[in-house]
């Protein structure tokens, strides 16, 4: 029983990654070169996770600005959902939903991308942190779960996660961020 299981979970994920990165190879590609033409611009990118995929976008974060597979300079790439203080006094306050929103008006600039992680919650924050993308002219790309992203009009770019289960969406999304980090390395280092 349990090696079926294993077996099952590993053929979910494994169908789940081709669908939703394997349609579409030409999304993520032009997305991991639209991130190293920013980089030449020095632009930034900013994530931010949605619910549990906080954590997928501290992880990935961490890889573009430490390292992947091998030693290089950092890569501007910054976590919106990272500080637990701020996190808590908003809360506090009844303004959990400007978390990201905040961070991101004091440090955006129109060169720069937010790569939003939705994990198909519904979040009014996200809403909240792609208008101040919009009004500082900064792109917008979401990666979330079919049926889920917010406001259409306010994405540029939408990668789709072929799966409803709440585990296939995070492995799928930390797969994403550093198959995202992997292409942008192999262009900008020639590896």
């Amino acid at each position: 029983m349990d090696q079926e299981k294993i077996e099952r979970t590993i053929a979910e994920l494994g169908t789940c990654l081709k669908e939703s990165f394997l349609t579409n190879p030409a999304a993520v590609v032009g997305l991991a070169e639209r991130i190293v033409a920013t980089f030449h611009r020095s632009g930034r990118v900013f994530l931010y996770g949605s619910g549990p995929l906080a954590a997928v976008t501290e992880l990935v974060a961490d890889r573009f600005l430490h390292r992947l597979a091998f030693d290089r300079p950092q890569l501007p790439v910054l976590n919106l959902a990272s500080s637990p203080t701020l996190l808590h006094s908003l809360a506090r306050d009844g303004l959990h939903r400007q978390a990201g929103a905040r961070q991101l008006r004091m440090l955006v600039g129109g060169d720069d991308i937010l790569l939003l992680f939705g994990d198909g919650g519904r979040d009014e924050g996200l809403t909240e942190l792609l208008q101040a993308a919009r009004q500082a002219g900064c792109g917008t790309v979401v990666i979330a779960p079919r049926g889920n992203a917010p406001e259409e009009e306010l994405v540029d770019q939408q990668v789709v996660i072929a799966s409803e289960s709440p585990a296939r969406i995070a492995e799928a999304a930390l797969f994403f961020g550093q198959l995202l980090c992997e292409l942008v390395e192999a262009e900008l280092f020639g590896i």
